[in-house]
């Protein structure tokens, strides 16, 4: 680049330049030693030169340049006041002074990065709904009386329960009548000692007591079956015919005899004593206990006697047995001076007993 004339040195001085051009004309001073020194003189280099690595290197004709800038200056200077003509003044001679060595060049220190600074973000503006124009709001409707609420009828009164059924009665089972009897007789029902009626019925589970030697009853069953009950005899229970079995007579003490019916197969009557056990199935019989021993009389029919070890016997009509503990029961024959005094039932007198001779 050629050196730059002095008006455009002027300029610079004077800040008249452009950017673009007067970075050029610095850049080209950093490289010639009189346009530096040009701008020197004119007081345009000092902010320019602070960030070029200028040449160091001394000229000869250094003075020289030194006089063509203070030549340029008066011409500048001269060009700039043309417009008003000035009393001329003479010219003195700058003094020539010598330029200091200059110093060495130190280095060029990078320019920095321009900082750029972001743009401001711009708010990003939405835009609002357009406002709707409110409606005035309508009155609001009375509210409406209700109708007077009519009472509803009560629910009918639920049925009443119906009353729970009684309890039945146990069931009573009969198991003979006492038809007949004298003296002092009493019906055994539970733990109860209860004095015998003509005529009463006796429940399963009864007993009948005769005290005295003179006092005696007579018991009917449904099958005509009669058993005489004699003085000083404890019958402890009586039992019903049940499936399977027939029924039964517990006699503890004393004596009765008996007119049995002819029984159901495999329904015999029982007469149970302590010590033994009589099978009867339709006979004329008498028993008696006396102490630990059973005696069996049979009148008619036959009758099975079986102690309490289990050990039995048959015992037929005309003969009789007894039954005790240790000794087998045998069946023997009435002796000659005892015989049977049979006297019916039904002929309102005392029953049959045995009479010695």
């Amino acid at each position: 680049m050629a050196c730059p004339d002095a008006e455009t040195l002027a300029a610079l001085s004077e800040g008249r330049l452009t950017s673009s051009a007067r970075e050029s004309v610095l850049d080209h001073a950093a490289s010639c030693d009189e346009c530096r020194h040009a701008l020197l003189v004119l007081g345009g280099l000092k902010p320019a030169l602070a960030t070029r690595r200028l040449r160091a290197a001394p000229r000869a004709w250094l003075p020289w340049a030194a006089a063509a800038a203070i030549f340029a200056v008066c011409v500048a200077g001269v060009l700039l006041t043309r417009t008003e003509p000035k009393a001329e003044t003479a010219v003195r001679p700058i003094p020539h002074r010598e330029e200091p060595a200059p110093q060495p060049s130190r280095p060029e220190t990078p320019k920095p990065a321009p900082r750029t600074t972001p743009d401001p973000a711009v708010p990003d503006r939405r835009e609002e709904p357009a406002l709707k124009p409110t409606k005035t709001p309508e009155p609001a409707p009375a509210p409406e009386v209700p109708a007077p609420s009519v009472p509803e009828k009560p629910p009918p009164p639920a049925p009443p329960a119906p009353a729970p059924e009684p309890a039945k009665p146990p069931t009573i089972t009969i198991v003979a009548v006492l038809t007949r009897f004298e003296g002092d007789i009493a019906v055994l029902r539970g733990a109860a000692r209860v004095a015998a009626k003509p005529g009463q019925d006796l429940q399963a589970g009864d007993g009948l007591e005769c005290r005295g030697p003179r006092s005696w009853a007579v018991l009917s069953y449904p099958d005509r079956t009669r058993i005489e009950v004699e003085g000083d005899t404890l019958v402890r229970e009586l039992r019903p015919r049940e499936a399977g079995k027939g029924y039964r007579v517990d006699l503890d003490r004393g004596a009765v005899r008996a007119e049995v019916a002819k029984q159901p197969a495999g329904q015999p009557l029982l007469f149970g004593t302590p010590s033994a056990e009589a099978k009867v199935v339709g006979t004329v019989l008498r028993l008696a206990v006396d102490g630990g021993a059973t005696r069996l009389d049979v009148e008619e029919g036959k009758v099975e006697l079986k102690n309490a070890a289990g050990r039995s016997v048959l015992v037929e009509a005309g003969h009789f047995a007894v039954a005790a503990a240790g000794a087998a029961p045998a069946a023997k024959r009435f002796p000659k001076e005892e015989f049977l005094l049979a006297v019916d039932f039904e002929d309102g007198r005392k029953p049959a007993s045995f009479t010695k001779s």
